[in-house]
C-alpha cells in the first residue's frame, strides 16, 4: 500500500464524466490544471461551467498555475465569484513555479506550493494563507537514492514543521513508487493523483474504465474519502 488514511485529490480533470465518476467513488477533492502548456490544461470558461454544475459536491478545489500573471488569476477568481460563488469558497491555489513565490504573497489567497530545491520558502510558510507543500513523487525518489540528498530533504522538512505545522502532500501518477516505505515515513497528509496520458484512449478522450480501476485501488488501499480524518 502507498498510504493509509490520507486525503486524496485527483488532478487533471477536464470533463463532466470524470467528475461524475469521482463523485460516485466519494472523491471530493479535485484539481484543475490552468497552465496553458500543460497536457491537462483546462480553459477558464470550461472550469466555470464544470464548477457551476458540480462544485456543491466538492470539499476542496485546487487550481494549478505556473508563472501566470496576477491579473489572470484574479480574473479567474472573479469569474468564479460571479458564476459559481460556492466554488470560490473552496478554492486553494496551487503554485508550481519558483517565480510564483512573490505572486503568492501578493494575492494572499489560500495556497499550496510545489517544492523546488534551493528556493527559500520561509517567508511564505510563516503566512496564514500558506496551506501546504507539494512534493512530486519522482523527485522524492531521486532524493532517496543518495544519502546526502535524503538527509538534506529530511532536514528541510523538519525545519518546515518546526516553523509551522506544515501539511505535506505527495503528487504522483501511479501507486507503486520505488521508495514506498521511506515515503510512508514522511507523514504525508494527502496525495494528489495527477492524471496523465495513461488515463486516455487518445488525446482528450478519457479511458474511464482505467480511471474506475484506479479508484478501486484507492478504496482497497484505504485511501478513500470515507476513511479520512479531516484536518
Amino acid at each position: 500500500m502507498l498510504m493509509k488514511k490520507k486525503q486524496t485529490c485527483v488532478c487533471g480533470i477536464y470533463n463532466s464524466q470524470t467528475l461524475k465518476i469521482l463523485i460516485e467513488n466519494n472523491i471530493r477533492r479535485w484539481g484543475f490544471d490552468l497552465r496553458p502548456k500543460s497536457f491537462q490544461f483546462l480553459p477558464t470558461y470550461q472550469l466555470v461551467d464544470l464548477l457551476q454544475q458540480f462544485s456543491y459536491h466538492a470539499d476542496c478545489i485546487y487550481l494549478r498555475f505556473s508563472g501566470e500573471k496576477k491579473i489572470v488569476i484574479e480574473k479567474i477568481l472573479q469569474d468564479l465569484a460571479t458564476a459559481a460563488p460556492s466554488a470560490k469558497e473552496k478554492v486553494i491555489l496551487w503554485f508550481s513555479h519558483p517565480e510564483d513565490l512573490d505572486l503568492a504573497q501578493e494575492l494572499k489567497w489560500p495556497c499550496l506550493f510545489s517544492f523546488f530545491e534551493g528556493v527559500d520558502y520561509r517567508v511564505l510558510v510563516e503566512t496564514d494563507f500558506f496551506k501546504g507543500m507539494i512534493f512530486e513523487g519522482a523527485l522524492i525518489e531521486d532524493f532517496f537514492r543518495d544519502d546526502d540528498s535524503k538527509n538534506q530533504l529530511l532536514q528541510f522538512l523538519f525545519e518546515l514543521q518546526r516553523t509551522k505545522d506544515t501539511k505535506f502532500i505527495l503528487e504522483h501518477q501511479n501507486f507503486a513508487p520505488a521508495f514506498q516505505s521511506e515515503l510512508e515515513q514522511l507523514s504525508w497528509a494527502e496525495q494528489i493523483l495527477t492524471m496523465d496520458a495513461s488515463f486516455e484512449l487518445s488525446y482528450r478522450k478519457m479511458n474511464f474504465d482505467h480511471l474506475q480501476n484506479v479508484l478501486v485501488q484507492i478504496k482497497k488501499q484505504g485511501l478513500s474519502h470515507a476513511h479520512f480524518a479531516f484536518q
